[in-house]
């Protein structure tokens, strides 16, 4: 009986963290936020620079994820390199945002947070990128911009979570973000770091009931 409680307990444990694990996702990303003499100027500094590149992070679950020692690793060129370690305390709330920025100048905002290497880190002409759970021991993976998979770089036996997810490519000055928001579909437009993805109408076109009739209109959709 004792045995089977510990096996119990530990296959608990293992699908509590790869729930988590799943419900955290890349929402969206800035590989490149230099455009000709402008771009996006991720914190509001005067600056449009490489500094300004960032990962956002949404949970798509119906409880808070605590992602405290959870590491970001960005691999191209053969190899992962670790980014950033999410200090103790860190946790997305159900259906909301966390923003991996570059270098973030001045006050960070809630739901923001400063890289450790605190200077760019996606490569414009394609990477891996890989979000670590350690006390699954496993992590997912994204791909842009055409980079072939690779696992090299990453903590000694940590095993894929799913399968790896392809971004598409981007393009300089727009971001690549889910829609709808947690998904695995990506298109390109505005960067919106610490907001929701606007979510498109199944047609394009939103029909309103109203007083004397129907009113139809089109909604904005984001760029595509």
């Amino acid at each position: 009986m004792r045995v089977f409680a510990a096996l119990l307990t530990v296959l608990c444990l293992a699908a509590t963290a790869n729930a988590a694990l799943v419900d955290v996702r890349i929402n969206e990303i800035l590989v490149d936020p230099t455009v000709g003499g402008g771009g996006f100027d991720t914190d509001g500094d005067g600056s449009f620079e490489n500094a300004d590149e960032f990962i956002e992070f949404y949970n798509a679950g119906a409880a808070p994820v605590d992602i405290s020692s959870w590491q970001v690793y960005v691999g191209s060129g053969g190899s992962h390199v670790l980014r950033h370690t999410f200090s103790a305390g860190t946790s997305i709330a159900s259906g909301g945002l966390l923003t991996l920025v570059a270098s973030y100048t001045g006050t960070v905002p809630a739901g923001f947070v400063g890289s450790d290497e605190n200077t760019n880190f996606l490569g414009n002409g394609g990477d891996n990128i890989a979000l670590d759970d350690p006390t699954a021991n496993q992590f997912s993976s994204y791909v842009y911009n055409g980079d072939p998979a690779i696992t090299a770089g990453l903590p000694a036996g940590a095993t894929l979570f799913g399968s790896v997810i392809d971004m598409g490519s981007d393009v300089d000055g727009l971001s690549i973000a889910a829609l709808p928001d947690g998904s695995t579909s990506f298109s390109t437009g505005a960067p919106t770091p610490g907001q929701l993805n606007a979510v498109p109408e199944p047609s394009g076109l939103l029909c309103l009931l109203g007083v004397g009739g129907l009113v139809v209109s089109r909604r904005r959709l984001r760029n595509a």
